[in-house]
């Protein structure tokens, strides 16, 4: 039996159980299919998921959940950070692996020049806008993320070594602990 990803209303998962034992728990958050993923709370010394938002940052269930529609071969994977520090190259690297014609090419047909830098988003100042996170909260999340982010630093390695990936996919970075203050 494959594992689900969506779980049901009130439905919890335990992260500090490896074997992933499911029960039912009390937490913060609507919960329910349409919450968008599964919110960490604590409960004793144990964390728990509940559906929320804070889901979509379990990358691990992400990449399973498409493993199981699509061969490796046809998933180009890459670490934000590491396509941010270098977008030329990984903007090339994606037009490859896309098969989309040699900029040269487009700018003949179409009169445009190809992108040579990602767009940037959340670039609007207003007042609820938050540029740095609390110590206390990153290390808090970094706690239920961190065992989850190894795990898929491993699946990804292992993809890698094993040959699966695109040919234009570079290794699979590291996650950068968020800078923080208090």
């Amino acid at each position: 039996k494959k594992p689900s990803f969506v779980m049901p209303r009130r439905k919890t998962l335990n992260v500090a159980d490896p074997a992933g034992s499911a029960g039912e728990g009390e937490g913060a958050g609507g919960g329910g299919s349409g919450g968008g993923g599964l919110v960490p709370y604590r409960r004793g010394e144990h964390w728990w998921l509940q559906a929320g938002v804070l889901n979509w940052g379990i990358y691990i269930a992400q990449v399973k959940r498409w493993l199981e529609f699509l061969p490796r071969h046809q998933i180009f994977i890459g670490e934000m950070g590491a396509m941010m520090s270098d977008q030329e190259v990984y903007i090339e690297k994606l037009r490859i692996f896309n098969r989309i014609p040699h900029p040269s090419t487009l700018q003949k047909h179409s009169g445009k020049s190809t992108p040579k830098k990602f767009p940037r988003v959340n670039e609007q100042e207003h007042a609820g806008k938050q540029k740095v996170i609390k110590c206390e909260t990153r290390d808090e999340l970094q706690k239920v993320y961190g065992p989850l982010n190894e795990e898929l630093y491993a699946l990804m390695d292992a993809h890698h070594r094993d040959g699966l990936v695109p040919a234009e996919e570079p290794p699979f970075g590291r996650f950068k602990l968020m800078q923080c203050s208090g």
